[in-house]
């Protein structure tokens, strides 16, 4: 799960290098990561509460990692969403 998890957190920076302005993009991570998508998302998917395991998970211990899979599956849907608009 948590190298699911980076490469999704990985994955999505990608995209949004691709949509916006790199200066806009490159820099961000962590909490202002979180806000500057959920400011963007054409849907009002709220990244800051629920793409929050993006940001903490990938740094954290195996042993440590608690997601659930529907967690998971409810961010991929927000990114696939946002992809088709």
């Amino acid at each position: 799960v948590k190298t699911s998890l980076s490469e999704f957190s990985e994955i999505l920076k990608r995209v949004s290098l691709r949509l916006y302005d790199r200066k806009e993009v490159a820099s961000l991570n962590g909490k202002k990561w979180l806000k500057w998508l959920t400011l963007r998302d054409p849907n009002g998917f709220n990244w800051k509460d629920k793409g929050e395991i993006l940001t903490l998970y990938p740094y954290m211990p195996e042993d440590k990692v608690d997601v659930k899979k529907r967690e998971v599956i409810h961010l991929i849907r927000a990114l696939k969403t946002w992809l088709e608009k």
